[in-house]
């Protein structure tokens, strides 16, 4: 059925084809019925105010006409839509969460259509949109633009509120100053709309009624863990940006358990430990598996996002899981974290280090480094193992020069190690280059003496040598993390757990490859000077080249 929406040329409303499932049930008002009302008016002025005022009404209550006819968003006429529009009317204008899966109109409805509303509604107030980078802020900012120019039908609708030549008109109209509509309060500072980018220059001074978070978490961003910590502080800090009553609603797609989103702010609690934000999770199927019906895609469409973009891609932007649990193959819960005072004072130290190659472009790299510490406990529990104790670490991209660097201050601030490993595939020379550096500081490596391994994958397949390396230690509660390790890295290390083997696995790499290195060490021979008390006596071994006694953590 498709109806005319232009009873007067001169307000030119459009057409659409309406879909006859969910017109009786689902769309927010008759439409139809406001059709013919309009048509049934006598006398051409009063069908124009007529129309004008009953547009005007549709505008300010019901998104999904503005993503229809005032955007015309391709798609749009669906039940999930129209329900997605009503459910976010229906609920709190702001402090939202809402992570829905890619294509499934989020940003059409609350970062636009909503933010359009909002302008017409209150015209005194102003918003923030912000993204990860402001051109991702202003993407969204353009359209809203865009409309509030052209539209005809809608300035004529608003005329106390819109300009007829804004550009000409408005005090600021602009991508990077913002845009300012008729009933601005002129003494605030704060456009009507204002588009930023949350790791960049962050605006100061201003106070906002509403900040939009939309795209916070990329799938480059959240390989490095700093720039992950400096995203959430920077979401931290709008709160400074807000006005009395200001809130904060988010938007986005996840890429890591562990981001900006999930937990950072799914897990955010008021002071009086209620959630800060109202969390709508909107997967593309109805049970959120991808064995389940497809909620607004075609199944086809659904099953091409899966099999173009892989398992993990398709997780993240479809299924809003970067891990699907059922698929899962090592548990962070397993990994402990300790005090570092607990940390015995007999663990043997050694280094280990998975290269990312020779990154010297640092915009082009997709792997990070990952130099890890690692304290081996010198004694056998009744199961036959050691525990392990990762005491310092570091996994971020970085050029060789960089990782060399923090290479060799990781070396020289953890006092004695007993051999350091370095990955070696193709022709990599990061070994030579780590040995020239520690030359300088009088630290001298080489294979001969064990205080050097070369690492090698020696064809074995990278998941397989992880699991193998680290299911039963990790299971059995063998492997622990100091909580004196930046936080960056402890999180890191848990998401590349929790998304194992769909996501980077480099610190688990570098962790791996410590049984490599522990089962071929020749450790000392250890006298104790008091049998009786061992652990409170200094340690000493034997020398086995010139028989002399020297301190029990030096290497032989």
């Amino acid at each position: 059925m498709k109806i005319n929406f232009e009873p007067n040329p001169e307000i030119a409303l459009p057409q659409t084809q309406f879909n006859p499932d969910i017109h009786r049930t689902q769309y927010k008002y008759n439409y139809i019925q406001i059709f013919k009302d309009i048509a049934a008016v006598t006398g051409k002025q009063e069908r124009i105010k007529f129309e004008k005022s009953m547009y005007r009404q549709l505008v300010l209550n019901d998104l999904w006409f503005i993503v229809t006819f005032i955007f015309k968003i391709p798609g749009a006429n669906r039940p999930f839509v129209v329900d997605a529009c009503k459910e976010v009317e229906n609920g709190p204008d702001g402090w939202t969460m809402d992570l829905w899966a890619r294509k499934h109109y989020k940003s059409s409805i609350i970062t636009k259509a909503r933010t359009l509303q909002r302008i017409l509604k209150y015209p005194e107030k102003s918003t923030m949109i912000a993204s990860h980078t402001r051109p991702i802020a202003k993407k969204f900012l353009r359209p809203i633009m865009y409309v509030l120019e052209s539209d005809e039908t809608l300035k004529t609708s608003f005329p106390d509120i819109l300009y007829a030549d804004p550009r000409q008109e408005s005090n600021k109209w602009s991508e990077d100053d913002g845009i300012i509509v008729r009933g601005h309060n002129n003494a605030r500072s704060e456009a009507n709309v204002e588009a930023w980018g949350i790791k960049e220059g962050m605006p100061i001074s201003v106070h906002f009624d509403w900040i939009l978070l939309d795209d916070l978490e990329t799938r480059d961003d959240i390989k490095n863990p700093n720039t992950v910590l400096k995203v959430r502080e920077s979401v931290d800090l709008c709160t400074d940006l807000l006005t009395e009553d200001g809130s904060i609603s988010v938007i986005g797609t996840p890429y890591s358990h562990e981001g900006v989103y999930i937990p950072f702010c799914r897990d955010k609690k008021n002071a009086d430990g209620t959630p800060t934000f109202l969390y709508r999770k909107k997967p593309a199927t109805d049970n959120g598996f991808r064995t389940g019906n497809p909620v607004l895609l075609s199944k086809i469409n659904l099953e091409n996002e899966f099999s173009r973009k892989g398992i993990y891609e398709a997780n993240c932007q479809q299924l809003i899981d970067p891990t699907p649990l059922n698929s899962r193959k090592l548990e962070p819960k397993f990994l402990q974290f300790i005090d570092h005072e607990k940390i015995p004072a007999t663990i043997h130290k050694f280094m280990s280090i998975d290269s990312a190659g020779n990154m010297f472009n640092k915009s082009t790299r997709e792997d990070a480094w990952a130099i890890l510490v690692i304290g081996v406990e010198p004694k056998r529990d009744e199961l036959g193992a050691s525990n392990i104790y990762i005491v310092d670490a570091l996994i971020s991209p970085l050029t060789e020069t960089e990782a060399i660097e923090e290479i060799v201050r990781m070396y020289l601030r953890n006092g004695i190690i007993m051999q350091v490993g370095v990955e070696k595939e193709s022709l990599s020379t990061t070994e030579i280059h780590v040995q020239n550096a520690l030359k300088v500081y009088g630290r001298n490596l080489s294979i001969e003496r064990e205080t050097l391994k070369i690492l090698r994958p020696a064809n074995r397949n990278k998941i397989e040598r992880i699991m193998k390396a680290l299911e039963w230690p990790l299971f059995n509660s063998k492997i622990f993390m100091s909580k004196k390790v930046p936080i960056v890295y402890r999180e890191r290390l848990l998401t590349e757990l929790s998304r194992f083997p769909f996501w980077h696995d480099d610190g688990l790499d570098a962790l791996s490859y410590i049984y490599d290195m522990i089962n071929e060490y020749h450790f000392s021979y250890y006298i104790y000077e008091n049998e009786e008390k061992p652990f409170e006596q200094e340690k000493r071994y034997r020398n086995h080249y010139n028989g002399t006694s020297t301190l029990a953590w030096m290497s032989v």
